[in-house]
């Protein structure tokens, strides 16, 4: 608990706000993806796209870089900090919020895999070509079954 506190404490006030709103988005996506069916919030991860239409790369800008480390940042603490579980799909959520709102392109992929006879699932979103935000993993063991997507 205290480290909670120190750590928010050497937060900057940008990165401050931007915590109370994961915050509040990650519980809103939370209680949505577990009461709702997949059909009635598909919307906020953005337009279904084929894996192959990956559309346009635009180069981003060193402020937007860094803006995207800190979501990034941020949603790795909500993970272990959130009384409610902040899995992947939460994650990928709250990511396509924020940075829809910032004006960035991005893709957000839904895959699966078998996983010792047990189905997997994961979802991670990717600003660019490669930077990921969210859902670091190996994607190469994971068979893309959906992708949505947010260009400008």
């Amino acid at each position: 608990m205290l480290n909670s506190f120190f750590l928010l404490l050497r937060l900057s006030i940008r990165e401050k706000w931007l915590l109370l709103s994961c915050l509040f988005w990650s519980g809103y996506f939370r209680w949505t993806i577990t009461h709702r069916q997949f059909s009635e919030y598909e919307h906020i991860l953005g337009v279904a796209a084929l894996a192959a239409d990956e559309g346009p790369f635009v180069p981003l800008e060193l402020s937007k870089k860094k803006r995207l480390n800190e979501l990034r940042i941020i949603l790795e603490i909500l993970e272990r900090r959130t009384p409610w579980t902040t899995n992947c799909l939460v994650k990928a959520c709250v990511a396509s919020k924020k940075i829809r709102s910032w004006g960035i392109p991005y893709r957000i992929y839904l895959g699966v895999k078998e996983q010792n006879g047990v189905m997997a699932a994961h979802a991670w979103t990717i600003v660019g070509k490669e930077y990921v935000v969210t859902g670091f993993t190996d994607f190469d063991a994971y068979t893309v079954t959906s992708m949505y997507r947010f260009i400008i």
